[in-house]
């Protein structure tokens, strides 16, 4: 029993020691910033436009719904 709570606490000091680092990154993406992630920035790019996506056009709806569940039936298959 002693050791279950043991593990318990131990990962909920891994979620919250993790936790930090990851909204400091968030924070600086959406912000705009540089950050250490930006040598995905040409991938990205690359990928955006295999799939003929335009980042700065807001996703509605109806495109989200759409995606949605071209995921969800991709992972169910």
């Amino acid at each position: 029993m002693s050791i279950q709570i043991v593990v318990a606490l131990l990962i909920l000091a891994l979620g919250i020691l993790i936790a930090w680092p990851v909204a400091w990154l968030m924070k600086k993406t959406y912000a705009g910033e540089k950050n250490f992630m930006d040598f995905i920035k040409p991938a990205e790019g690359r990928i955006f436009k295999l799939c003929r996506i335009d980042p700065d056009i807001e996703m509605d709806w109806k495109h989200y719904l759409l995606s949605l569940m071209v995921i969800q039936v991709f992972w169910f298959v």
